[in-house]
């Protein structure tokens, strides 16, 4: 949802910016505006593009634009929501954390998913 979103942005800044190059009244700090948009969206667009998780019998494995990060099942301590809205699920381990983004379809089952597989079952 949220990369159809970024990229339905970016495609009406990228219009918005042909609109504006081809009126030639525009001022050009008009344009450095679009361009500061159309740059904001490209990178959001990337990132979210990129961003994977993958569960398999080894663990979860989260891709991002910039770094992989990957936590065996037997390091998972706790999993739990963040207390910001729109913030995530945190999956901490030993070796450190995991944001699970409410921007990804299927969070909720995924969540499911890791809490099972790591054996952290509600008492």
């Amino acid at each position: 949802m949220i990369r159809w979103s970024v990229l339905t942005a970016l495609i009406g800044w990228l219009l918005m910016g042909a609109f504006v190059a081809w009126h030639d009244e525009m001022p050009a700090k008009t344009l450095l505006s679009v361009g500061f948009f159309v740059a904001f969206f490209a990178a959001f667009v990337s990132y979210y593009w990129r961003m994977t998780y993958v569960v398999d019998e080894h663990g979860v494995t989260y891709r991002g634009a910039t770094d992989v990060v990957h936590i065996p099942w037997e390091d998972i301590n706790e999993v739990k929501d963040s207390e910001l809205p729109l913030g995530g699920a945190y999956v901490h381990s030993q070796g450190g954390r995991l944001v699970l983004s409410h921007f990804v379809r299927g969070h909720a089952q995924l969540v499911d998913i890791i809490v099972a597989r790591a054996g952290l079952f509600p008492t």
